[in-house]
């Protein structure tokens, strides 16, 4: 990531199904990106670009990140699950990406 920027979105918390309100990330899977980072690499990456000043969101949707958020429910585990990636991550907050027919 260029030191230019200040703020850098993760793409993309990926919903687990349309309706549920589950948004999981995942860092891309040894076997398909080889030399990719660890997640304890990516994590001191993180900290590393947050001590320089800049910000680091996760980012949700997309093109093909369709959410719907209809029901009390889905928004709960939409809360829940999102606040769990920015807990994991210690990332600074979230970006939000809705197309289409989203939410």
């Amino acid at each position: 990531v260029p030191d230019s920027w200040d703020v850098i979105d993760l793409a993309f918390g990926e919903p687990t199904s349309v309706t549920s309100g589950d948004i999981r990330f995942s860092l891309c899977p040894a076997s398909e990106c080889p030399g990719v980072e660890t997640a304890a690499e990516f994590k001191a990456a993180i900290k590393a670009k947050q001590a320089a000043g800049k910000k680091v969101l996760i980012s949700i949707g997309g093109q093909n990140g369709q959410v719907q958020l209809t029901t009390t429910a889905a928004r709960d585990t939409f809360v829940s699950s999102v606040s769990k990636i920015i807990d994991e991550y210690g990332l600074d907050g979230l970006d939000i990406d809705f197309e289409g027919h989203s939410l």
